[in-house]
């Protein structure tokens, strides 16, 4: 028999209802925001913005990361 460690589960992040913690505080600080300018409309931005970040966090769990990794390197410097 073989025998592996899976580090899939070592990386995975928590999720509540599909979206993980940073998922949860952008949604609930964007909704706060649409409820000033749209009221009730903004409950629709609301369901729109957890499908966007639903389908974001499907296809990689690290896409903040990933976010916050290509606006923080320099412009004008290439990496090989």
């Amino acid at each position: 028999m073989i025998q592996t460690t899976c580090y899939r589960d070592l990386t995975r992040k928590t999720k509540i209802k599909g979206l993980t913690s940073t998922s949860w505080f952008a949604l609930i600080i964007l909704g706060f925001i649409a409820w000033f300018f749209l009221v009730l409309y903004s409950l629709i931005v609301i369901v729109f913005l957890y499908c966007f970040f639903f389908i974001l966090e499907f296809f990689d769990e690290d896409i903040y990361q990933i976010i916050i990794a290509k606006f923080s390197l320099p412009q004008n410097k290439f990496f090989s």
